[in-house]
């Protein structure tokens, strides 16, 4: 593309143009109309001020990598002030449901076709040997997250040696939503990582209500390399994710974040501190199981709360198979309670380590 050359700015130059008579005159009934509505409006003050914004602001448009196609794209100034205020307007609302989500893996955004898909975006977009490319990439996307209204400040700077290959970079993001900033960045992260960007190190602070990230990365060969190479980008994508939510991290915020951590691994097991108090939380999934379930798979649904207990592993849902995960030394009340609330509701049928539910009728 073209850039604009250093000549004069006053508007003494024509430009001859051809035109049909009916655009002609739907541009001069569109710029008396306009100059009605705003008439202090230097836009709209005649239709040669018209011709020339238009005209310089498409260009403008054109150097940012847009295209004519990508006019029918554009949404009007009203309806984009309108839903790019979504996050400040239901921001908490927003928050609250994300709780959970913060401190998710995401292996299966990291497995889907976008991110190679971002992957080939940035390097089609990307000249290697020109960091300058870099940097106007990351402030078209640094435009449009700022209009989402997400977070309050974005910046991504570049250090150079002319030493060196490649660059390091500070990345930093202010929010004022806790859980939705992580989310976004630990996604920023594994988008880097897909590009060949390593995490080097990671600060965080709460200053005034707001949350702060400053990210120091550095490119690595991946960055160099145009193939794909799925597996060595996925490896960065997962390490660049750690850096956000990892146990050092996850251990500063709610505890229902480290109970997430610990339901994924088999080998803990989820009991009580008391008889009373595992009987109200049974009872409490039989009444669900009952009220919203239905019959036929009322037996399954008990099965599934024990193995989210892992107190046992399902083998055969449809037949309703499972091993008792729990050791016999340790957890032999828990065994016997087990079987015993199982029997309450089918005939508990065994063959070496598989156990069996006859279903009901």
């Amino acid at each position: 593309m073209t850039s604009k050359k250093y000549l004069s700015n006053k508007k003494i130059s024509q430009q001859a143009i051809s035109i049909s008579p009916a655009l002609k005159d739907w541009i001069k009934r569109y710029v008396n109309v306009m100059n009605k509505k705003n008439p202090h409006d230097e836009r709209y003050r005649s239709i040669s001020s018209f011709y020339c914004h238009v005209m310089e602001n498409v260009l403008k448009i054109f150097e940012k990598k847009k295209t004519l196609d990508d006019f029918d794209k554009f949404v009007d100034s009203e309806i984009e002030n309108l839903y790019s205020n979504r996050v400040t307007l239901f921001g908490p609302f927003l928050e609250a449901t994300l709780v959970m989500d913060a401190f998710s893996p995401i292996e299966s955004i990291l497995s889907s076709k976008i991110f190679f898909e971002l992957h080939k975006f940035y390097y089609k977009n990307l000249d290697l040997d020109d960091i300058s490319s870099v940097k106007l990439l990351f402030e078209r996307i640094r435009k449009y997250y700022l209009k989402s209204n997400v977070a309050k400040n974005l910046s991504f700077d570049i250090f150079t040696d002319k030493d060196k290959k490649g660059f390091e970079a500070v990345f930093e993001h202010k929010s004022e939503y806790k859980y939705i900033q992580i989310i976004n960045v630990k996604i920023t992260v594994a988008i880097l990582g897909m590009i060949g960007i390593k995490v080097i190190d990671v600060y965080y602070s709460k200053e005034f209500n707001h949350h702060y990230f400053k990210i120091k990365l550095a490119t690595t060969d991946l960055f160099f390399d145009t193939r794909e190479v799925r597996n060595e980008r996925l490896m960065l994508a997962r390490e660049n994710i750690n850096h956000i939510i990892n146990l050092n991290r996850v251990i500063e915020y709610k505890s229902l974040h480290l109970w997430q951590k610990l339901a994924e691994n088999n080998d803990v097991v989820i009991n009580f501190n008391s008889e009373q108090a595992r009987n109200r939380w049974i009872e409490r999934f039989e009444e669900d199981f009952k009220k919203f379930g239905t019959k036929e798979t009322f037996l399954l649904k008990v099965l599934k709360s024990f193995e989210r207990l892992h107190w046992i592993r399902i083998e055969n849902e449809e037949f309703l198979q499972f091993q008792i995960r729990l050791s016999k030394e340790k957890y032999s009340s828990e065994i016997k309670f087990l079987k015993g609330y199982l029997s309450k509701y089918s005939k508990v049928l065994q063959s070496n380590d598989i156990y069996y539910l006859e279903r009901v009728k």
